[in-house]
């Protein structure tokens, strides 16, 4: 279990990609002014909208296998759909958002959403993710 706590009200203060992996790193700094970079490997969806200069956290979401899927499926269906709720067409949407919550509760993937304060919202879904410190 991956401690978020540091991340409230944290700054976001960069966004890098490896193509050679499907890699990102997220670079955050604390309250404190401590640096630390959340990395997820095997990225298969990424969006990071209405990004600013300054973006504060509010909260970090990580759900993976011992997560209940009612509580990420509206943020994962925005994120493989890109449309909300009543503008989505479930008959096309549901069958994917479905696979990946499958995927998800395997432990195949997980899903993350950094919620802003305010700033950009982000959210991902990968094989992995880890907090470097």
């Amino acid at each position: 279990m991956i401690d978020f706590s540091d991340f409230v009200e944290a700054h976001v203060t960069g966004i890098t990609f490896t193509e050679d992996d499907k890699g990102v790193s997220i670079f955050f700094r604390g309250q404190a002014r401590q640096r630390f970079t959340l990395v997820a490997e095997g990225m298969d969806r990424f969006v990071a909208d209405e990004f600013r200069e300054q973006n504060i956290v509010d909260r970090v979401h990580l759900w993976d296998s011992a997560s209940e899927p009612n509580d990420y499926r509206d943020s994962l269906a925005l994120l493989l759909s890109g449309v909300s709720g009543d503008q989505r067409n479930e008959a096309v949407w549901l069958p994917v958002i479905e696979r990946e919550v499958v995927a998800i509760e395997r432990g195949e993937k997980v899903f993350v959403e950094i919620e802003p304060v305010y700033g950009g919202w982000i959210v991902l879904l990968a094989k992995s993710v880890a907090i470097n410190r």
